[in-house]
């Protein structure tokens, strides 16, 4: 019996290599199975994408199932008065496809589940922004009813026969009724849940190495961050789980605990401090020597990034060129100014890992004079901007006509688990009128629209309309856009910002241009 610590990533890497192992042996897996069969139940309410969610669930429940297989390998060889304990597994003899099934009857209620699912949230542990509450609600209920047909079903007699001495011990479950739970105080402990971020953080990460896992469709942030909630309630479920479990024996009361472990309290003073530091800190990492290989790669390539930026910085300030970083506010630059290879905001949103830009641009055949009021005008952007719930002016800065306030309203379905998000966001709006430059009699007019101080799911957002009029009387729009985002969970936000601006805007843009302009001609493309 080795002493090995199991880290989270090297937990992950035996379950998938048992999980290939029962794919091959029984050329199907039975955990997927057993997964969807529970979906089709209909007993957990969906939350998104049905790919996510399915493997999501089945990643969990191979983690419950794979923890409780190792805790069983933790006994053999355990010395039992004078007696080593031999645990064997030996391969089910004509297993049938209902051993991949859940029970056709369940005792699970979902009213009880529900209630105790509301105690939890209580805990200022669970507390997350309001457009998160439903999803983590419904996460919570849904994982918990996965656990509970987990137990259900594997202390069953399909799954478990207990004989002691002529007897069948049978273990049944039965929900408890409403006026029983109401009646129930929580312990103390069942309101606090203290989890380990970074195992956690490595338990995802592991789980994200793997291809079985990385979902095409889903963008790998957004994705990270769904397993992290979900692992981290999973942790929590299990915390409270044990805090009400009692076990009496002759007169003393057995508790079991699911903690994490505890940091240094800080003591306030010289003494405690010092104890603290002379108190080593052994952390065993076990890394396969492939995975070694990939992480100083890894980091040899960030080494020649980081080298080359210092170059590239040095050499500027040599050169008294001022450098902008991602933490910057992004600098709308006069046309003469815009360098080569495109728009400020395409060079911002690569720095930052929660920003993102567009650029869309189209000719349309009205007069320059039409394009630039339509979107300089605020009050008329419910007629035309597809998403627009509303608009108005606000002020003017100091008197100043080229540069006013505004608030515009705007609700989106995006179609992912934020659902129908909405907002009234307050721009600082910048205008210049068509006028022609130096050398041309062409007129050019902008219209820039920014959110300084940010709004609920963005730190910044920015709309850089340029208008240039062309030889027959036309007019070429070009937009950029920034946006920024303030957390992970806001992405799926530009997603579908970005699927409507791409696929509507523009077009309704012209339809409503020409409308007003009277002009029948259809605008190129």
């Amino acid at each position: 019996h080795s002493s090995v610590t199991l880290t989270p990533r090297r937990f992950v890497q035996f379950m998938r290599e048992a999980e290939r192992k029962m794919r091959r042996a029984r050329q199907r897996d039975l955990v997927e199975d057993y997964v969807d069969a529970i979906l089709q139940k209909g007993t957990m309410s969906s939350m998104g994408p049905r790919q996510l969610e399915k493997k999501l669930y089945t990643d969990v429940a191979r983690i419950i199932c794979f923890a409780f297989d190792r805790a069983l390998f933790e006994a053999n060889g355990m010395d039992v008065w004078g007696h080593a304990l031999n645990v064997r597994v030996v391969k089910e003899e004509g297993q049938d496809s209902a051993s991949g099934r859940p029970r056709a009857r369940s005792a699970i209620s979902l009213e009880q589940v529900e209630y105790l699912v509301e105690r939890m949230l209580s805990s200022k542990d669970l507390q997350v922004p309001g457009f998160m509450q439903g999803f983590q609600r419904q996460l919570l209920v849904n994982c918990s009813v996965m656990i509970l047909h987990l137990i259900e079903d594997l202390t069953s007699e399909r799954h478990m026969q207990i004989n002691v001495l002529g007897h069948a011990l049978s273990v049944t479950m039965e929900p408890l009724s409403m006026e029983e739970l109401w009646e129930k105080e929580m312990p103390e402990e069942a309101q606090t849940f203290r989890v380990s971020a970074a195992s956690v953080d490595e338990l995802v990460e592991a789980l994200m190495a793997e291809p079985e896992v990385n979902l095409v469709f889903l963008p790998d942030a957004l994705e990270v961050e769904v397993y992290r909630l979900a692992l981290h309630r999973m942790i929590c479920i299990g915390q409270f789980m044990l805090s009400q479990l009692r076990i009496c024996l002759f007169g003393s009361e057995v508790r079991l605990e699911f903690m994490a472990p505890e940091m240094p309290e800080d003591k306030g003073d010289v003494a405690g401090d010092m104890a603290a530091r002379e108190v080593p800190s052994v952390s065993q990492v076990h890394v396969l020597t492939k995975d070694l290989r990939i992480y100083m790669s890894r980091l040899d390539a960030e080494r020649k990034s980081i080298e080359r930026e210092l170059k590239r910085r040095r050499q500027s300030t040599e050169e008294g060129v001022s450098l902008r970083t991602s933490l910057d506010p992004p600098v709308l630059y006069e046309e003469s100014a815009q360098e080569e290879g495109g728009h400020e905001f395409e060079k911002m949103a690569v720095q930052d890992r929660l920003s993102r830009s567009l650029s869309i641009q189209r000719v349309v055949d009205v007069p320059i004079e039409v394009a630039y009021k339509m979107v300089s005008d605020i009050a008329e952007y419910p007629t035309w901007m597809p998403f627009c719930t509303g608009a108005r002016v606000l002020t003017n800065e100091g008197g100043n006509r080229t540069c006013f306030f505004g608030e515009v309203g705007f609700g989106l379905a995006t179609g992912t688990v934020l659902g129908t998000v909405g907002d009234n966001i307050r721009y600082r709006i910048t205008i210049t009128p068509p006028a022609s430059g130096a050398g041309t009699t062409l007129r050019a007019a902008r219209v820039v629209a920014d959110t300084p101080a940010g709004f609920a799911y963005g730190k910044r957002l920015v709309y850089d309309w340029r208008f240039r009029e062309t030889e027959d009387g036309g007019c070429e729009v070009r937009l950029d856009m920034f946006f920024q985002a303030r957390s992970l969970w806001f992405l799926p936000l530009w997603d579908s910002m970005q699927a409507t601006i791409t696929g509507a805007l523009l077009t309704k843009f012209q339809e409503r241009a020409k409308q007003i302009s009277g002009f029948n001609k259809s605008g190129n493309s």
